[in-house]
């Protein structure tokens, strides 16, 4: 399967929508969506269960440090509550953090 993400700015510039997609619809297991800063620093945002479908759209509320080169990060395991995550698609360009 493979994952395709796409990350878009909200009104709030503490909320971002994530939305990701995958060439075949999953009905089973789950989708985890991280935020990654450069190379190592990585924030848990969510996971969301697969329902299905091949398109899905999830909300993370941002708790990170302000900075730049952030990047959306979402990947897939087919069994929900365990097993190793898969299919990775990351944000094709990053953005920036700001204090509010």
């Amino acid at each position: 399967m493979r994952t395709r993400t796409r990350f878009a700015a909200t009104p709030d510039p503490l909320e971002e929508r994530c939305r990701r997609g995958t060439d075949q619809a999953a009905a089973t297991g789950q989708f985890g969506v991280w935020l990654r800063r450069g190379t190592d620093s990585w924030y848990f945002g969510k996971i969301v269960a697969a329902r299905g479908a091949s398109r899905f759209l999830t909300y993370l509320t941002l708790d990170v440090p302000a900075g730049n080169d952030y990047r959306a990060v979402v990947a897939y395991r087919p069994t929900a509550g365990s097993g190793a995550w898969s299919s990775w698609g990351t944000s094709p360009g990053s953005f920036t953090v700001t204090a509010r």
